[in-house]
């Protein structure tokens, strides 16, 4: 089940908010009767799909001067734990993490215009989040994000 809602609350103000509820299982693998693995598999949840996700967001728009304008926007983001893919009746061979961790990021960016040209600023990974993203039976094959980005964006406009 997916949702997303957009509200403009005043003229320069803008809030969103989207997510995901996901309830998976294996109900039927082609080939598992032969395979006591894949077997065990039935009825487990897909591995490495997280039952929610979610996004949250606020923009505003401002005008720095009357021929300058500008945006800020915030932007938070959760992702909830994941399963490790489903190993039927295999005994894991080291101790690996059954779940991902939960995925907290926080995103800030700001922006002005200026006839063609626009400037900005932005931070990915405001809190530097670091857990892995994914459970790997293999702990160094575990993703991460990306560390804290921050950075500054110059674009040209030929309309």
């Amino acid at each position: 089940m997916d949702f997303n809602l957009a509200f403009q609350a005043t003229e320069g103000l803008s809030l969103g908010i989207s997510g995901a509820y996901y309830d998976t299982e294996f109900v039927s693998i082609k080939g598992a009767s032969e395979n006591p693995t894949v077997n065990g598999s039935l009825g487990k949840p897909i591995g490495n799909v997280p039952k929610f996700t979610g996004t949250a967001g606020i923009s505003s728009d401002f005008n720095l001067t009357s021929s300058i304008p500008g945006f800020i926007r915030l932007d938070y983001s959760h992702k909830g734990r994941a399963n490790v893919a489903p190993v039927g009746s295999l005994k894991k061979p080291w101790n690996y993490p059954e779940q991902s961790a939960v995925m907290q990021m926080l995103d800030l960016s700001s922006g002005l215009e200026l006839n063609q040209w626009s400037i900005g600023f932005f931070v990915d990974n405001l809190l530097n989040e670091r857990e892995n993203s994914s459970p790997d039976p293999i702990p160094s094959l575990a993703t991460h994000p990306k560390p804290r980005t921050v950075g500054i964006s110059i674009g040209i406009s030929f309309d």
